[in-house]
């Protein structure tokens, strides 16, 4: 319940869902014959497109959050690395053979630069689907692909296939990586 909650909630307020309800939202008002609203909201949602397009707030925010947290540096030993699932698009590779790019894509990328930092480490990533009525595709499975390219050792690569989100990310690869149990080999 609680995952189609967070993601109808998301598609309400989601800042570029914002921008859409304003125009919808302006458009309900002038066809009620109410100008003056549907005149403010349409100035806001312009005011709103305009400010999102060219100021750079999304890098500021960004920019001050990675600044008060810097990265620590390497450590000495690590038995496991966890990356959760960016977003890919899971039909793209089905269709097309390729997977396609997602905005979080260095999150694979730092991954891998950390497996082959620690080549004894045991490597999980975590996606099943994060759309609403589900994929028929896991993230997972994209994931495989692209560090099969890559050349990380499949035996290395455990995946988790059915979280849909970040806390059953965490919840489900702590129960397939068993961590602070003995690893043989």
């Amino acid at each position: 319940m609680f995952f189609s909650a967070s993601k109808i909630f998301w598609l309400l307020v989601a800042p570029s869902h914002v921008l859409g309800l304003l125009v919808l939202a302006a458009a309900l008002f002038a066809l009620a014959g109410w100008t003056r609203m549907a005149r403010n909201l349409t100035v806001a949602a312009a005011l709103l497109l305009v400010a999102a397009g060219i100021l750079p707030l999304g890098t500021v925010m960004t920019r001050a959050l990675e600044d008060r947290y810097p990265r620590p540096a390497w450590p000495a030993h690590v038995d496991g690395i966890l990356i959760l699932s960016p977003g890919f698009d899971t039909i793209a590779l089905k269709q097309r053979g390729v997977p396609a790019t997602s905005a979080g894509e260095m999150r694979v990328v730092g991954g891998f630069e950390a497996a082959r930092r620690y080549p004894r480490a045991r490597v999980v990533f975590s996606g099943g689907s994060g759309v609403l009525g589900g994929a028929a595709y896991s993230e997972a499975e994209t994931a495989r692909y692209i560090f099969a390219q890559l050349g990380l050792d499949p035996a290395r690569l455990l995946l988790e296939t059915h979280s849909r989100n970040t806390y059953e990310n965490i919840l489900y690869s702590k129960a397939l990586a068993h961590p602070g149990a003995a690893r043989s080999g």
